[in-house]
């Protein structure tokens, strides 16, 4: 099972007390019958009080979505129009309303005494006071308490509950308890400084889920206890700063001290402690295995065996099932409409942890279980096709300092640079921009996309204008003259490419059987058009490409509005088994209600800015006969 923290905040309360396990209680408790006062919970009278659904102020992805939800679903089902939802941002010196629906991890103080009963996996919907708490010891079972709400205290279109009401859900973990040297690891202290904080509130989130709570404490409040996970320099034991992405675990007696260069790296060394953990079954009679060094590899290293880097995100989610990492069954799946399951494009790569566009960012696509890559692909000056969005180098790279100096170009242009000049540069995290953090990583080519992406995925070029398929005048005619597949026999992959944007039916028939006739590989052909011209296109493919070598895109982004679902449903329909891909990549619409719907319509691939959500999405949502 996958598992995830939706918001870096999650148990951030926890750390500032004690995280010790609450006294046990029942798999399922409640008060049904309750003699206290009934609480209105939503108003229909002036006399009743006005209540607000309260979400905590950062909150995004699928459960804002299930927040907002619950607040159609009340407004609708009750009547109610003095209803409000909010965030739970306050003034400075004020308090928030008494009357509050408080969902998920809100800063208000009845949320804190809730969660300090539950486990990452239980969930509670509890009145206190005034207030109705909502709340899971993750995301996902924030979700699973507003759907037992829902189905539960609602109730002949009003909700009034006992003032005592309390429903608790209380999950199995997967092990009784974690034995480190004999000794429990519940008793065990996660001992964090400033710099290492946000590390450790990830730990207690997964270590949660799998082990069972533990205490954490700031390092001002260390008592010097043996029994310790002692993250970052310390007074008890000094570190030095260590090069990006690296980090070492050293263990002396009982104590496990890590050092690490950021708080990635003190995510992946935690990560590395759960597994060790985990790989001996929840009994490590020797501290000594948890002792080790991770350092980057060379480029060319992870490049050949992406394996060797691992990825930021292991503490908070898992790599992806066999099924899932299947190249086969995603090639199968492209072209014979999905096998019911959906299928996913990363807007240029995992930017939500590795710059965008970069080999690395690509390498955790992979392991997630992403299926095809959208990547942005421009010619340098010695006509060797990157990957960079932008046809300037400023937003992602720092270029900026090497413009005008020692015989580097005046201007930030792509086109300017020779790929030796651009090998000098740095990414920047994420999607760049001036205040975004310098990393190691570089800028790479397209040979190397292709070499990780061999018999792992597929990949979507972008940015057109600057290259063509393949080196005839026959298609394409407008772009620049550098060719993808120089780069297809550079790095001898045929098939990730798919041939799509900017091309026709025809002219995509006419690519593949050149690139056939050459190889003996017919690559996949993903024709985007508008609704208008889906039927027409399907007639060209099924008369000239390669029998089931080819699927389609809807142009345009998805808007989840009655008049394009009903069109879009109008287009499906008739296509049958063809492969249908759309896409949604704004903020609003990239979410998992939207996913849902497009799904229902028949959409069977969806492209966007959110891999992690959406894989968690398809993995809910389809398993197949053999799930790995």
């Amino acid at each position: 099972m996958r598992t995830r923290t939706c918001f870096v905040f999650m148990l951030i309360l926890l750390l500032l007390s004690s995280c010790a396990q609450s006294s046990p209680m029942p798999s399922d408790s409640t008060v049904p019958d309750s003699t206290a006062a009934p609480v209105p919970m939503i108003a229909f009278t002036a006399d009743e009080p006005a209540y607000t659904i309260i979400y905590p102020e950062h909150l995004i992805g699928p459960l804002l979505d299930s927040a907002r939800e619950l607040y159609k679903t009340l407004r609708s089902e009750t009547g109610s129009v003095s209803l409000d939802m909010t965030n739970d941002w306050l003034r400075a010196g004020t308090e928030g309303s008494p009357y509050e629906i408080l969902i998920g991890q809100t800063n208000r103080p009845e949320t804190a005494a809730v969660m300090a009963k539950l486990g990452y996996s239980d969930y509670a919907v509890e009145v206190v006071g005034s207030k109705l708490v909502i709340l899971g010891g993750s995301s996902d079972g924030t979700a699973a308490a507003i759907e037992y709400f829902l189905q539960n205290c609602l109730k002949n279109n009003s909700v009034t509950l006992p003032a005592d009401y309390a429903y608790h859900y209380r999950s199995d973990k997967m092990y009784d308890g974690v034995l480190l040297d004999s000794i429990p690891l519940g008793t065990y202290t996660l001992v964090y400084t400033s710099t290492t904080k946000p590390a450790a509130v990830a730990a207690l989130d997964a270590f949660s889920h799998t082990f069972g709570l533990m205490e954490a404490i700031d390092i001002a409040n260390d008592n010097g206890k043996e029994t310790a996970i002692v993250l970052g320099s310390t007074p008890r034991k000094p570190f030095s700063a260590l090069p990006f992405y690296t980090y070492e675990i050293l263990v002396e007696g009982k104590t496990i001290y890590i050092n690490a260069h950021d708080a990635a790296a003190y995510e992946m060394a935690l990560a590395h402690i759960r597994d060790v953990i985990l790989k001996n079954n929840g009994r490590v009679d020797d501290l000594g295995r948890f002792a080790t060094q991770y350092t980057l590899p060379e480029r060319e290293q992870y490049i050949k065996d992406p394996s060797l880097l691992q990825m930021r995100w292991a503490l908070r989610d898992e790599v992806a099932p066999d099924w899932l990492l299947d190249y086969e069954a995603r090639k199968t799946a492209l072209t014979n409409g999905a096998d019911g399951r959906i299928l996913s494009i990363s807007h240029r790569a995992d930017f939500q942890y590795y710059p965008e566009n970069s080999i690395e960012s690509i390498i955790s696509c992979y392991y997630l279980g992403v299926d095809i890559l959208e990547l942005d692909i421009q010619p340098t000056k010695d006509n060797v096709l990157i990957l960079m969005h932008d046809d300037t180098l400023t937003r992602m790279t720092d270029a900026e300092k090497y413009i005008g100096t020692e015989g580097y170009p005046n201007s930030d242009k792509v086109a300017d640079w020779t790929l030796e000049q651009i090998k000098v540069l740095r990414l920047k995290e994420g999607q760049g921009g001036k205040t975004a953090a310098l990393t190691e990583f570089r800028v790479p080519t397209l040979e190397e996309a292709l070499l990780v992406a061999r018999e792992r995925m597929f990949i979507v070029p972008d940015k057109q204008d600057y290259w063509r398929y393949i080196d005839t005048d026959a298609v394409m005619a407008a772009s620049g003259k550098a060719y993808l597949y120089t780069d297809m026999v550079k790095s001898g992959n045929y098939e990730s490419i798919l041939i799509s944007y900017r091309v026709s039916a025809a002219e995509g028939c006419s690519i593949q059987k050149q690139i056939l006739e050459r190889t003996g590989i017919a690559p996949l052909i993903y024709i985007r058009g508008k609704e208008s011209a889906m039927a027409g296109n399907l007639d060209t493919l099924r008369q000239s490409a390669q029998p089931g070598t080819f699927l389609l895109q809807i142009n345009g982004a998805f808007e989840p509005d009655d008049e394009t679902i009903n069109s879009y449903r109008t287009v499906i329909k008739p296509l049958g088994d063809i492969t249908v891909g759309a896409w949604t990549i704004t903020d609003e619409t990239d979410i998992e209600s939207v996913w849902k719907t497009m799904q229902d319509i028949g959409i069977d691939i969806i492209m966007t800015n959110h891999p992690h959500e959406l894989i968690d999405f398809i993995m809910a949502n389809y398993k197949p006969n053999n799930n790995g």
